[in-house]
């Protein structure tokens, strides 16, 4: 009697195969997708600029950053090919907003005060071609400071922003005159522009909430409840959400356009304040003075996914987003003395390459809010002392997306599926095959006779 032994061997060979087909799957499903490490941000280098630096906004034309120096009474040009000033324009009296007007390749610059020393304020105008002021604008004396200015994309208007004496003064940028003066009733020093609805939003430290105002009407259309410490805010326009710092509760609080409601509260840093979005990674980073960090937020799940440190009291009042080569750029004040130089610190955001080694970060006192075109919002508040740069991520070096393990997860079941599938046809086809085929039950095999028996 010849004896045929089948069926632990092949239930063996059924999982091994099966198995080896679904680690297969694995594998190449996790070469042929973004891979599991995620670039982390780090420091590139620090570029000085004049003394008390503030507000900071890119010229995506040129590929430079044009920073106010309120206590230089200029405005530092830098290359963001070589991260060093190329030019120091000379405006007027304690600048301390600048937007870039990308339609006639120019920037707005908010000052105190005019340059001949005179108790109004201006806004000096400067073209990026020959990094000089083509234009001064007097905004009406009833106004006693101006703070932030932001660019308006859809009217091609400046909105500038008067902290102190509640007015929102808006100029056409196609004659340099000042068409509206708004009184908003909120003492604004913050503001981000939402091109998507056509509304600017206002932040003010002592107000509370968030002031929402249209383009078109110059009304107010909502008020969003956040805290008493609100500095920098920035528009996301791929989600159509704004973030907003909150130095009281050491939270961004992140606002819905469409509703204009608070969605969610990240928990960042210390006292964080100047807020930029990335818009090529769809992060939004927020400089932490108190805990001399920037935390990088995704705007895909609201956490915190990466943390880099920069030095002592990184105040952050400019933060802007250079979208040709994936940095970011935050100014830091020099200084107690009005006379130190400050300087800005160059973050690589982990999407480009970059080639620069980190170096040591003063900070201090800066002054000043914007936002502009660049994704770029700022904000202001004292703060002083220096240190040295280094990074570090929160969570470590591996941030592995859920979206990505469930897709993982999902195609190793298909994979397991049909190598189940092929396995159970090999044997069927080892025992003869055809849905007549005899199989085993529950013991590990069974055996059968040849005909001479």
């Amino acid at each position: 009697m010849t004896t045929f032994r089948a069926g632990a061997g092949i239930s063996r060979q059924s999982v091994d195969t099966a198995t080896a087909i679904a680690l297969l799957g694995i594998l190449v499903l996790a070469s042929s997708s973004h891979p599991f490490a995620r670039a982390q941000p780090s420091v590139v280098t620090t570029v000085t600029v004049g003394a008390s630096p503030g507000a900071i906004a890119y010229d995506s034309a040129k590929g430079e950053l044009f920073v106010t120096n309120f206590d230089s009474d200029t405005v530092s040009v830098i290359s963001d090919q070589t991260n060093t000033v190329v030019a120091n324009v000379s405006v007027g009296k304690g600048p301390d907003g600048v937007a870039y007007d990308p339609s006639t390749g120019e920037l707005f610059v908010s000052n105190a005060r005019a340059a001949n020393g005179s108790d109004f304020p201006t806004v000096s105008v400067i073209s990026d071609s020959t990094d000089k002021v083509v234009a001064n604008i007097a905004i009406p004396d009833y106004v006693d400071s101006i703070a932030g200015i932001v660019y308006d994309s859809v009217k091609n208007e400046m909105f500038v922003i008067s902290g102190s004496s509640a007015d929102v003064s808006v100029i056409s940028d196609r004659n340099n005159q000042v068409i509206e003066n708004q009184e908003v009733d909120f003492n604004a020093q913050y503001a981000a522009y939402d091109s998507a609805k056509g509304e600017l939003f206002l932040a003010g430290y002592a107000q509370g909430s968030v002031y929402v105002m249209s383009d078109s009407t110059y009304a107010n259309v909502a008020s969003v409840a956040i805290g008493s410490g609100t500095f920098g805010i920035g528009y996301d326009q791929a989600k159509g959400e704004v973030f907003v710092a909150d130095q009281h509760s050491d939270t961004v609080s992140v606002i819905s356009d469409s509703t204009n409601t608070v969605i969610a509260n990240v928990t960042v840093g210390s006292d964080p304040y100047g807020v930029a979005y990335d818009n090529a990674k769809g992060e939004v980073f927020v400089a932490n003075s108190g805990s001399n960090t920037v935390s990088a937020i995704s705007d895909n799940n609201d956490s915190v996914v990466a943390t880099v440190n920069v030095g002592t009291s990184p105040n952050g009042v400019g933060v802007a987003y250079d979208s040709g080569k994936g940095e970011l750029f935050i100014t830091n004040a020099g200084g107690f003395l009005s006379t130190t130089p400050g300087n800005v610190t160059v973050i690589s955001d982990g999407s480009g390459s970059t080639s620069s080694t980190s170096s040591p970060v003063t900070t201090s006192t800066s002054v000043g809010v914007t936002s502009s075109s660049a994704s770029a919002s700022t904000s202001s508040s004292p703060s002083h002392s220096s240190a040295t740069n280094t990074t570090s991520s929160s969570g470590g070096s591996l941030s592995i997306s859920w979206n990505y393990i469930g897709m993982v997860a999902v195609n190793a079941a298909v994979f397991i599926i049909v190598g189940s599938f092929v396995a159970t046809k090999r044997k069927n086809a080892r025992l003869g095959g055809g849905p007549h085929s005899r199989a085993s039950g529950p013991q590990s095999g069974y055996s059968m006779q040849s005909p001479e028996d």
